[in-house]
Protein backbone atom coordinates (compact mmCIF):
# COMPACT_ATOMS: atom_id res chain seq x y z
CA UNK A 1 0.00 0.00 0.00
CA UNK A 2 1.27 3.30 -1.12
CA UNK A 3 1.29 6.06 1.55
CA UNK A 4 -0.15 9.59 1.25
CA UNK A 5 2.05 12.48 1.84
CA UNK A 6 -0.07 13.11 4.79
CA UNK A 7 0.61 10.09 6.15
CA UNK A 8 3.77 9.66 5.70
CA UNK A 9 4.26 13.70 7.45
CA UNK A 10 1.92 12.19 10.04
CA UNK A 11 4.47 9.35 10.89
CA UNK A 12 7.10 11.64 10.64
CA UNK A 13 5.67 14.19 13.46
CA UNK A 14 4.82 11.46 15.72
CA UNK A 15 8.88 9.86 15.40
CA UNK A 16 10.20 13.51 16.08
CA UNK A 17 7.45 14.23 18.71
CA UNK A 18 8.30 10.86 20.16
CA UNK A 19 11.89 11.30 20.26
CA UNK A 20 11.60 15.13 21.66
CA UNK A 21 9.40 13.33 24.76
CA UNK A 22 12.57 10.45 25.18
CA UNK A 23 15.10 13.35 25.45
CA UNK A 24 13.04 15.67 27.71
CA UNK A 25 12.86 11.79 29.91
CA UNK A 26 16.31 11.82 29.82
CA UNK A 27 16.74 15.49 30.46
CA UNK A 28 14.61 15.37 33.39
CA UNK A 29 16.11 12.09 34.75
CA UNK A 30 19.57 13.71 34.98
CA UNK A 31 18.39 17.17 36.36
CA UNK A 32 16.94 14.73 39.30
CA UNK A 33 20.42 13.15 39.52
CA UNK A 34 21.73 16.09 39.40
CA UNK A 35 19.90 17.82 42.48
CA UNK A 36 20.15 14.72 44.54
CA UNK A 37 23.91 14.75 44.76
CA UNK A 38 23.45 18.37 45.34
CA UNK A 39 21.37 17.84 48.15
CA UNK A 40 23.42 14.94 49.33
CA UNK A 41 26.92 16.80 48.64
CA UNK A 42 25.33 19.94 51.20
CA UNK A 43 24.14 17.56 53.83
CA UNK A 44 27.33 15.96 53.73
CA UNK A 45 29.05 19.32 54.37
CA UNK A 46 26.47 19.94 57.00
CA UNK A 47 27.36 16.25 59.00
CA UNK A 48 31.11 16.94 58.58
CA UNK A 49 31.13 20.73 59.93
CA UNK A 50 29.22 19.45 63.38
CA UNK A 51 31.54 16.54 63.95
CA UNK A 52 34.77 19.19 62.80
CA UNK A 53 33.06 21.85 65.59
CA UNK A 54 32.18 19.15 68.32
CA UNK A 55 35.27 17.27 68.01
CA UNK A 56 37.37 20.57 68.13
CA UNK A 57 34.98 22.17 71.24
CA UNK A 58 33.45 24.35 69.51
CA UNK A 59 29.47 25.01 69.40
CA UNK A 60 28.34 23.55 65.64
CA UNK A 61 26.68 26.75 63.64
CA UNK A 62 26.73 25.88 60.11
CA UNK A 63 25.76 29.42 57.44
CA UNK A 64 23.80 28.19 54.57
CA UNK A 65 23.61 31.51 52.47
CA UNK A 66 22.51 30.04 49.13
CA UNK A 67 18.77 30.64 48.79
CA UNK A 68 17.94 27.84 47.37
CA UNK A 69 19.61 25.56 49.77
CA UNK A 70 18.77 27.35 52.55
CA UNK A 71 14.65 27.49 51.60
CA UNK A 72 15.07 23.43 50.82
CA UNK A 73 16.42 22.87 54.71
CA UNK A 74 13.76 24.91 56.07
CA UNK A 75 11.31 22.77 54.45
CA UNK A 76 12.84 19.43 55.03
CA UNK A 77 13.19 20.32 58.55
CA UNK A 78 9.48 21.30 59.00
CA UNK A 79 8.04 18.20 56.73
CA UNK A 80 10.28 16.16 59.16
CA UNK A 81 9.18 17.53 61.83
CA UNK A 82 5.75 17.48 61.37
CA UNK A 83 5.58 13.98 59.63
CA UNK A 84 4.19 15.98 56.48
CA UNK A 85 4.26 13.02 53.78
CA UNK A 86 1.76 15.00 51.39
CA UNK A 87 4.09 18.05 50.47
CA UNK A 88 7.47 16.56 51.20
CA UNK A 89 10.32 18.60 48.84
CA UNK A 90 12.75 16.47 47.15
CA UNK A 91 14.85 14.14 48.25
CA UNK A 92 12.87 14.54 51.66
CA UNK A 93 15.29 11.21 52.00
CA UNK A 94 18.62 12.91 52.26
CA UNK A 95 17.57 15.33 54.84
CA UNK A 96 16.13 11.68 56.47
CA UNK A 97 19.69 10.60 56.79
CA UNK A 98 20.88 13.36 58.70
CA UNK A 99 18.09 13.72 60.94
CA UNK A 100 18.34 10.19 62.07
CA UNK A 101 21.89 10.96 62.09
CA UNK A 102 21.85 13.24 64.50
CA UNK A 103 19.33 11.32 66.27
CA UNK A 104 21.61 8.55 66.79
CA UNK A 105 24.08 10.84 68.19
CA UNK A 106 21.99 12.06 70.67
CA UNK A 107 21.63 15.48 68.96
CA UNK A 108 18.80 17.72 67.80
CA UNK A 109 19.19 19.95 64.52
CA UNK A 110 17.79 23.27 64.48
CA UNK A 111 17.19 26.09 61.82
CA UNK A 112 17.30 29.25 62.25
CA UNK A 113 17.61 32.70 59.76
CA UNK A 114 20.17 34.99 60.00
CA UNK A 115 20.74 38.30 58.87
CA UNK A 116 24.22 39.54 58.34
CA UNK A 117 25.72 43.01 58.58
CA UNK A 118 26.16 43.07 54.61
CA UNK A 119 22.51 42.42 54.22
CA UNK A 120 23.06 38.91 52.93
CA UNK A 121 20.12 36.45 54.44
CA UNK A 122 20.34 32.57 55.26
CA UNK A 123 20.00 30.14 57.30
CA UNK A 124 21.91 28.85 59.84
CA UNK A 125 21.89 25.07 61.05
CA UNK A 126 22.76 24.46 64.93
CA UNK A 127 22.83 21.29 67.02
CA UNK A 128 21.97 20.55 70.69
CA UNK A 129 21.99 17.77 72.83
CA UNK A 130 19.24 15.53 73.13
CA UNK A 131 18.72 15.81 76.76
CA UNK A 132 15.55 13.49 76.49
CA UNK A 133 18.23 10.47 75.25
CA UNK A 134 21.34 10.87 77.17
Amino acid sequence: MIKSLGMILSDTIDELESARITMQNIADSENLRIDKENKESLVARIRHAIIYDIESGKVPVIKVTDWNDAAWIKKAKKDFAAGNIADMVSHQHVWYTLANWARNNDLIIDVAKYYHYDRTYGIQVTVAPNHQSI
